[in-house]
């Protein structure tokens, strides 16, 4: 139920619903995590970022790849320290190109 709810609040791409989203960030349910994750990156209001950033240290490879992404889709310079670190220094290889990919993503924003 969370986790579809989590998919609807980012369809409807709504900034007033991030602080619910923010919420669900928190959820011990891996897939409730990962569609918040996903409607924050949708809805991608800047102001989320700080609420996503400890996502990248997340136990799941899968919610620290979402999570890369859905930065870079918000693309806040705020992220780029974090994702630079990610592209270089995760276990797995997923995460390591998304992160790479969201960083370099961001710079091209910065330009």
């Amino acid at each position: 139920m969370r986790e579809a709810v989590a998919e609807a609040l980012g369809l409807l791409a709504d900034p007033a619903a991030g602080t619910d989203l923010a919420a669900l960030l928190r959820d011990p349910e891996k897939k409730v995590r990962r569609e918040a994750v996903k409607a924050l990156g949708l809805i991608g209001d800047a102001e989320r970022v700080v609420d996503l950033l400890p996502l990248l240290g997340d136990r799941s490879s899968d919610i620290r790849e979402e999570t890369a992404e859905a930065l870079g889709r918000i693309g806040s310079p705020l992220a780029l320290p974090a994702l630079q670190r990610l592209a270089t220094e995760d276990s797995d290889g997923d995460v390591r190109r998304m992160a790479g990919f969201a960083a370099r993503r961001i710079e091209e924003q910065d330009r």
